[in-house]
This record gives structure tokens, C-alpha cells and sequence, in this order.
């Protein structure tokens, strides 16, 4: 499969710039560079990404964390896109084939055309959902969805009934990942 359009990126090129304009660098390529997976990894065909708090904070200069931003920095965290490459072993392992539809939580780099995931973070998502309202509950149903299915292996987290029969206290139900959990 090759991406035969055109593909710009944006990208920082420096954190804490004066002039913000001066920091960003337009990146234009005829075909995308695509990272190859590690052992436990998935490539996704990023369809729609978002732009974060964190984003913006990283962006400020003011990550918090004790890694350090990688530069130059492509922003965005909650990706959805189809499975474009995936060691066949992981596949039969998580039961997610090439061409599916997923979402995921990455770190930063999800409004690059590809982007590197382990397998193992990935949740489906049925082709009649549109990729960018998907790509809007990344952040509270994901996060309600791996709270609720922490410790469960992944053959049994997707399965209908993984959550049958379990007592589950939600605390702060009034919040976005609290009313995802309810």
C-alpha cells in the first residue's frame, strides 16, 4: 500500500520559543516515513488525532514528567486509525488483524500519518463510528475503560460479558471518565 498524496506534518522544532512561529517547521514528504514495530508493537494508519492540555502544556515547556520531549515534537495523544502493519503472532495473540479500526492513548506523535503502538493498548473500534468522534472519547472512555478492566487479560477484557457479575464502585461519577464508567 503506498500513500501516494501528498503529506505535511507540523513540527517543533524547539519548547519556550519568543516568537511560536519561529519554532514551528512545516515538514512536507511525498511518502510518510513508517516506523517499523518492535516485537509487541502495532502501526497504525492515524485517521484522526487530537490536541491535548498535555500537548499544549509539553509545548509551553512545561512537562512535568522526568523523560524528555523528543524534538522536533509532534503534538497529539488520542489516535484512531486501522492497523497498517502487526507481527502475525501478536495478531492471532490479541485477536486484531490488519485494515481493523482501534483507538489508543499514545504519548505524543499521533498527528503523524503513522504511528507506533503497543498492541496490548489498543481497543477496536467499529468502522461505523466516525474517526474523529472516536478519536473524542479517547481520553475519558479509555481511561474508564482500562480502570474497570485492569488485571484482566486481554482475551477476556473485549468479550461482552468481562464485566458480569462484578461489583464496581465508581467514585466522582460526575465527571467525564466517571460518566464513561457508569
Amino acid at each position: 500500500e503506498n500513500d501516494v498524496c501528498n503529506h505535511m506534518d507540523i513540527a517543533y522544532d524547539t519548547l519556550q520559543a519568543e516568537n511560536s512561529h519561529s519554532a514551528v517547521q512545516m515538514r512536507k514528504h511525498n511518502m510518510p516515513p513508517i516506523a517499523q514495530p518492535k516485537s509487541a508493537e502495532v502501526i497504525i494508519q492515524v485517521e484522526a488525532s487530537t490536541i491535548s492540555y498535555h500537548d499544549c502544556i509539553i509545548r509551553r515547556g512545561q512537562w512535568w514528567r522526568n523523560s524528555q520531549v523528543p524534538l522536533p515534537y509532534i503534538p497529539g495523544g488520542d489516535i484512531v486509525g486501522k492497523i497498517h502493519h502487526l507481527d502475525p503472532k501478536v495478531s492471532s495473540k490479541i485477536k486484531i488483524y490488519p485494515g481493523d479500526r482501534v483507538l489508543s492513548f499514545i504519548r505524543w506523535g499521533g498527528n503523524a500519518r503513522y504511528a507506533r503502538v503497543l498492541a496490548e493498548d489498543l481497543v477496536p473500534v467499529p468502522s461505523t463510528v466516525d474517526a474523529a468522534a472516536a478519536t473524542c472519547l479517547v481520553g475519558s472512555y479509555l481511561s474508564a475503560f482500562q480502570s474497570l478492566h485492569i488485571g484482566q487479560k486481554n482475551a477476556t477484557r473485549y468479550k461482552k460479558a468481562s464485566l458480569k457479575n462484578k461489583r464496581i464502585m465508581v467514585v466522582g461519577a460526575m465527571t467525564c471518565t466517571g460518566k464513561a464508567a457508569v
